[in-house]
């Protein structure tokens, strides 16, 4: 199958193209090819180191667990044992963090880290504590969440989060990331593809839309957007964001030929 270089337009972002048979996973940062394998095409968006939003940054270091679950249940979590800091200006600051709790290893989700959190899941949470909005951890843990769910059983997960037993699930993380760096628009875009893979549509556009109005004229963030009204069923809207996207140099037409194939099947009806 013939593969496709993807890159960020705007800011350093890795973008995955899922679709049937294989495809390369890029950084534009790093330039270093991951396989992806997957049945429907999906552009997930992330941050790199001192990428975000623009927008002037304001703090609120005294932040603890804001907001509730998708069960419902009130967040959870333990306070910071370093930081709260910040991924976009205080790198500095962060490095520790990263050298001893989100490693390469720690990024692969492979067991292993550092010598006081041995666990991924661990080293994660230390991660989200110290650094709030680090926006390759927020995906990480929503991968590490994800992937916990299919091998462990929804009902059993569920079931430790009612009795907010264990470390909090990603939606916690992505709120509080939201209430300690308000203005980082690469928190909600990524916790709106958080919740659209978790089926939450109406919460995931509320995400994206808070997204688009921190990073506008985003080409990912555009393209993902039009696959949600895509499984919304509004084909006037993703019809829109698909040129949107395109219109802001985005170079893949999978959501253009998912439409006209959807338009083709309504009308043959």
């Amino acid at each position: 199958m013939q593969s496709d270089r993807e890159g960020g337009v705007l800011n350093c972002l890795v973008l995955s193209r899922e679709r049937r048979g294989a495809d390369h996973r890029v950084s534009c940062c790093s330039g270093l090819p991951k396989r992806a394998t997957g049945e429907r095409l999906f552009v997930f968006v992330l941050g790199l180191a001192l990428c975000g939003s623009t927008a002037a940054q304001t703090f609120n270091r005294n932040v603890s667990w804001p907001g509730n679950t998708l069960a419902g249940v009130q967040c959870y979590g333990d306070a910071p044992g370093y930081g709260p800091y910040d991924y976009v200006t205080e790198r500095g600051k962060i490095e520790i963090v990263e050298k001893y709790h989100f490693n390469p290893t720690v990024q692969r989700l492979a067991f292993g880290g550092s010598g006081v959190a041995t666990g991924v899941e661990n080293n994660l949470d230390y991660t989200l504590r110290a650094v709030p909005n680090h926006h390759l951890a927020l995906w990480a843990v929503t991968r590490y969440y994800l992937d916990k769910r299919k091998a462990r059983g929804e009902q059993t997960v569920e079931h430790h989060e009612r009795s907010r037993t264990g470390n909090p699930p990603p939606e916690c993380y992505f709120q509080r990331a939201q209430v300690f760096a308000p203005s980082d628009g690469m928190v909600s875009a990524i916790y709106g593809i958080y919740l659209h893979k978790r089926g939450a549509l109406a919460e995931a556009l509320i995400e994206y839309q808070r997204a688009e109005k921190l990073i506008p004229n985003n080409a990912e963030l555009a393209y993902n957007t039009g696959l949600l009204y895509f499984e919304m069923a509004n084909m006037e809207k993703a019809s829109e964001y698909a040129e949107r996207a395109k219109a802001l140099g985005y170079p893949l037409n999978g959501l253009r030929d998912k439409i006209d194939r959807r338009v083709a099947e309504t009308r043959s009806e």
